[in-house]
């Protein structure tokens, strides 16, 4: 574990890279400072860029480890500033082997898997340096780059890097300005690259077209299994070039739309290919303005479907008519485990629909039914479902204004449930 605090980059007179560092905390490090961009730039120096042990040299250009080095400490996760770290030795431990480092002038090198810069205001230029660094780089797994200010110029040159790399896995880029442009470069990328499993481009602002892009990659990629376009504004027809995605491609199994504006137009292109698709597990369509009608195509292609486990729809429009639509899915569909419709307007008539749903179904173990106006009525359904329903272990009722006893009454039938399905 390397830690670099600021004021020791002030006091290196030299950097050598070497190619087999574990992992670097930037302990309150302002990359906008000289010193780290020359650390970044160094990243092209190296055979495995990604991957550097700071170390210093005397003036016969003698090798020797740092003090950054030798604080002998792990560390299980970064993030930012709250960062959780673990010291792994005493004190005493720290300095004997710092002591016997220096002594045999013997440079520790280990393996970098992990580098997570978020909010570092890296921008186009040092996304370059990354981008390059990725051409040549054999450790990395997982590259975070949240809140950059990387455009489509960084995301071009990070693109470039991704169709020469056999490593990376996984790829954060939310929170920047990438744009449909951005979206495009990164989605040639996808054609050729057969590492990458995880994409984020949340809050980048690719719109329908780089929708359409990363779509028609999709139908090609076999390997990207999660991708998240959160809050992207991709809307009906972005919705649409996904969904014929989902026709093709066999290995995507986790896709977050949350907050796109699909609309019911949306919902039916998605579910479209949903019935033609056989390795989606997760779907989130949080916040999307979908209704009833987009709840009826919905439940009609999980009456198809044989592999979603999880449906998110919470925050969506979809009231007592959709709620019936989806009763409909469940008497029939055999695989989702999960259905989230909180904040839906489904009422007491719209539970009552649900509830008959549940009479029928032996899969569904977890149903987020709060805030949606079910009072006690609403509940009164759910209890008598319940006394026929042996799978069902999570519901989720608050905000309902619902008596104490009838939610006594039901989380009496759900720890039943619970302790038949133990084995």
């Amino acid at each position: 574990m390397i830690i670099i605090k600021q004021d020791k980059l002030a006091t290196m007179n030299k950097f050598a890279i070497y190619n087999r560092s574990q992992s670097v905390f930037l302990e309150n490090f302002d990359t906008n400072t000289t010193n780290a961009k020359t650390m970044i730039s160094n990243f092209s120096l190296c055979h495995s860029k990604l991957s550097f042990q700071i170390m210093t040299t005397d003036s016969n250009n003698i090798v020797y480890p740092t003090d950054c080095y030798c604080e002998t400490k792990t560390m299980t996760q970064y993030t930012g500033n709250n960062s959780k770290k673990f010291s792994s030795e005493t004190n005493e431990q720290s300095s004997s082997k710092k002591r016997k480092r220096n002594e045999e002038q013997e440079p520790l090198l280990t393996i970098l898997t992990t580098l997570d810069l978020p909010t570092s205001e890296l921008g186009d230029v040092q996304a370059q340096y990354l981008g390059d660094a990725l051409q040549h780089n054999t450790t990395l797994t997982s590259l975070n780059l949240w809140w950059n200010q990387i455009g489509y110029v960084g995301a071009q040159h990070l693109a470039y890097g991704l169709q020469h790399n056999m490593t990376l896995t996984t790829l954060i880029l939310e929170y920047n300005k990438i744009g449909d442009v951005g979206a495009q470069y990164l989605a040639d990328a996808l054609r050729q690259n057969t590492a990458l499993t995880v994409l984020n481009l949340s809050r980048n602002q690719i719109g329908h077209i780089g929708a359409q892009h990363l779509g028609e990659a999709l139908q090609h990629n076999t390997t990207l299994t999660t991708l998240n376009l959160q809050y992207n504004e991709i809307k009906d027809v972005g919705a649409q070039h996904l969904g014929e995605a989902l026709q093709h491609n066999t290995a995507l199994t986790t896709l977050n739309l949350w907050w796109n504006q699909i609309g019911d137009v949306g919902a039916k292109h998605l579910a479209y290919g949903l019935q033609h698709n056989m390795a989606l597990t997760t779907l989130n369509l949080w916040w999307n303005q979908i209704g009833d009608v987009g709840a009826q195509h919905l439940s009609d292609a999980l009456q198809y479907n044989t592999t979603l486990t999880a449906l998110i729809l919470q925050y969506n429009e979809i009231g007592r008519i959709g709620a019936q639509h989806l009763s409909d899915a469940l008497q029939r569909n055999t695989t989702l485990t999960v259905l989230s419709l909180r904040d839906n307007h489904i009422g007491p008539v719209g539970t009552q629909h649900l509830a008959y749903g549940l009479q029928h179904n032996m899969t569904l173990t977890t149903l987020d039914l709060r805030n949606n106006q079910i009072g006690d009525v609403g509940a009164q359904y759910l209890a008598d479902a319940l006394q026929h329903n042996t799978t069902l272990t999570t519901l989720i009722l608050y905000v309902n204004q619902i008596r104490d006893d009838f939610i006594r009454e039901i989380n009496k039938f759900l720890e039943r449930n619970k302790i038949e399905m133990k084995p």
